[in-house]
Order: C-alpha cells, then sequence, then structure tokens
C-alpha cells in the first residue's frame, strides 16, 4: 500500500512533492504515521485478503505522547484497530475517526473529495 497511497492536501500550505517535503509538513504540523498491521500476509494490494495480522502497539506511542486524534486510512484499518486497539486509545483520551481510505483502489473518490474529506477532519483537530 505505502507507495501507492495519495498524500491529501490538508492545509493551505503547497502540497507537498517529495518524501523529504511529505516529512516536513508531517513534523510542522505534529502529524504522525502508524500502520495498524505491523506485519500481515496479502495477496496484492486486496484489503479482502489481509490474514495473520501482527499488530503494530500503539500503547508505547500513546504514553510517551499527546496524541489527541487517531485518523484511520479506511474500513480495514478501521476493522483491524477497533479489533486490537479500541481499549488502548480510550484509556489515552483519543478521539478516533475513520476516513475513505487513500489507497488507488478507492477509485469512488477523488483526489479533491480525499482532500476535503481528510482535511475537514484534520483540520478540526489541530486548528490548521
Amino acid at each position: 500500500h505505502g507507495s501507492g497511497v495519495c498524500f491529501p492536501p490538508v492545509s493551505a500550505a503547497p502540497l507537498p512533492q517529495t518524501i523529504e517535503q511529505k516529512r516536513e509538513f508531517l513534523r510542522t504540523h505534529y502529524i504522525a504515521l502508524w500502520d495498524v498491521a505491523a506485519e500481515c500476509s496479502i495477496r496484492g494490494s486486496a484489503d479482502s485478503s489481509i490474514s495473520a495480522v501482527t499488530a503494530n502497539d500503539i500503547a508505547p506511542l500513546l504514553r510517551s505522547t499527546q496524541i489527541k486524534a487517531v485518523f484511520l486510512n479506511g474500513q480495514t484499518a478501521q476493522k483491524l484497530f477497533r479489533k486490537y486497539f479500541s481499549e488502548e486509545t480510550a484509556k489515552f483520551g483519543c478521539t478516533v475517526t475513520t476516513l475513505p481510505s487513500t489507497s488507488p483502489a478507492n477509485a469512488s473518490y477523488s483526489l479533491e473529495k480525499l482532500a476535503a474529506e481528510w482535511g475537514s477532519a484534520i483540520r478540526a483537530v489541530l486548528m490548521i
């Protein structure tokens, strides 16, 4: 998934193009990226084929930071997150929001529509 995931614009800042620009944008806006699965088996890019999941424990990150919100990238992330981490985020008072997947497989969403939904949700929490 990683290399094919788009980076929807969430602020008035220019859309980052390079990996380094994307990293800088994330750092500047205090946004961390975390994958629900540390490991899994998957056929191609079909989320429906995900199996043998090893969860990527988020508790240490929540304990050592002041995370306010968790945004989940699509329904599969939501399903896995609920299965493994619902209790953890509740303990730390994080809000959890599921947003449309940025995967190219989500053809029903244009970049503009993704940007609007992701941007609105992120701006509401981060006030950017």
